[in-house]
């Protein structure tokens, strides 16, 4: 059942590219059929959706967030605001290091409506937002108050990956973290904990003997926020470096060993190629639209730079990027015959 429930969610996405790019397109609906077709096909997500995997869920949720917003945008009534708000804080839930987009994009609601409305009616916009999030996020953290005694949003291991993101010897790569930390650490473990241990039992260890007072995953976190302040204070020219590198590792590929043969990384390539594409040309035609998917790009980007730099970071976004490379093909593939005819391309 969970499996079914997972696919139906997953192919959402789907349907919710094919309304998301006549909201940020002006190219009518071959750019929607494009980006549905390759969202449909996307062997990424077709693995980590039978894997049971969050991100194609995350990945649903986000698209279905933005196309709320834009749904919400069309009308007057502050209470559509309600959808894209309860949807970021089902996104949350599900990946919880995605609340600040919901914050970050409720922000971009409030600027967007101060334009049309007077900025009670757009603070009200944005409040709808961000009430719709607390309305999803809370009972949980309200849960974790109770059962942890602690202050925890939605779910611990924040610090794991925090540690893990700024840690500067495994040159931007996760999977390097664990044996970097034993061989600076050898007092701590034995000479196979590479092989014996996995990465969370490595840095827990690592963690109850800096700070045997806490627990591991608070220790963790006041490490990882020591070491940012550190790489940033002492290594920046490094730390600029490390960060540059971990970009790169999640857009340079698609998730998943199949990513790696050349038609899907062609396929990735081209995609990405398209989809900047697109946003340019949205900046171009439809700025709100442009700068509401453009925060969200960066944002991810930006977050997986902090944190833990995996390619399969960026599957949360491949609807969107296909909805925006879907645009920029139906605007080539009216543009070049006009330009050949000598008459001005769509706009």
């Amino acid at each position: 059942m969970r499996m079914l429930l997972n696919w139906a969610l997953s192919a959402l996405a789907v349907w919710i590219v094919s309304k998301v790019v006549p909201g940020i397109s002006v190219t009518g609906p071959v750019a929607a059929l494009i980006a549905a077709l390759v969202v449909a096909i996307y062997p990424a997500t077709i693995e980590y959706t039978g894997m049971l995997m969050t991100e194609p869920l995350a990945a649903t949720l986000l698209s279905g967030a933005i196309l709320g917003i834009l749904w919400a945008a069309d009308d007057v009534s502050p209470w559509r605001w309600t959808v894209p708000g309860l949807t970021f804080g089902a996104l949350a839930l599900v990946r919880p290091e995605y609340l600040a987009i919901g914050v970050l994009l409720a922000l971009l609601v409030f600027l967007r409506q101060h334009l049309y409305d007077d900025w009670r009616q757009a603070l009200l916009a944005a409040a709808v937002v961000v009430l719709g999030i607390v309305v999803v996020v809370a009972p949980w953290t309200i849960r974790n108050a109770i059962a942890l005694d602690r202050f925890v949003t939605v779910s611990t291991g924040g610090g794991q990956v925090l540690y893990a993101g700024t840690y500067l010897p495994s040159d931007g790569n996760p999977e390097k973290v664990g044996a970097a930390v034993v061989a600076e650490n050898p007092d701590l473990f034995g000479p196979h904990a590479v092989e014996n241990l996995r990465l969370e039992q490595i840095l827990a260890r690592l963690a109850e003997a800096r700070y045997p007072e806490m627990e591991p995953d608070q220790a963790l976190a006041k490490m990882g926020k020591e070491q940012l302040r550190t790489d940033i204070a002492h290594h920046f020219g490094e730390y600029v470096e490390f960060v540059a590198t971990k970009i790169g590792r999640i857009w340079s590929h698609g998730p998943r060993a199949i990513m790696r043969t050349p038609v899907w990384e062609a396929l990735h390539w081209a995609l990405l190629g398209l989809g900047l594409l697109g946003l340019a040309l949205l900046a171009y035609l439809r700025r709100w639209e442009a700068l509401l998917i453009g925060a969200v790009f960066l944002a991810v980007t930006l977050i997986s730079a902090l944190l833990v730099a995996s390619p399969r970071r960026v599957l949360v976004l491949i609807p969107l990027l296909n909805a925006c490379a879907g645009a920029a093909i139906a605007w080539l593939v009216a543009y070049i015959p006009a330009l050949r005819k000598g008459a001005p391309g769509p706009t």
